[in-house]
């Protein structure tokens, strides 16, 4: 069965996926986000976190596992964060 989700993950959720869509200079066609809660998981993977963000020239998407949705959406704004640094480089190059 599959856990639930509080409306506070929900919203920081929601503000971790501003937060890292505001510098971004290119368009964004779509930002996409999923928490899902596996209570029947080991505890380092109780929480889940993904999402996609469709910008003009592709995707950039990224999913983590943790003990805490807290956790977890904070990993996912690292991870998203990160990858869109990289592009950044090979688009500045």
């Amino acid at each position: 069965g599959k856990g639930y989700v509080r409306s506070a993950d929900i919203e920081r959720a929601r503000s971790c996926l501003e937060k890292v869509a505001r510098p971004i200079s290119e368009p964004i066609l779509s930002v996409r986000g999923t928490l899902s809660k596996h209570p029947g998981n080991s505890i380092a993977h109780q929480a889940r976190a993904e999402a996609s963000l469709h910008l003009n020239g592709g995707w950039v998407r990224a999913h983590t596992h943790a003990p805490t949705m807290k956790e977890a959406i904070d990993d996912l704004e690292a991870k998203l964060v990160n990858q869109l640094e990289h592009r950044a480089d090979r688009h500045r190059r």
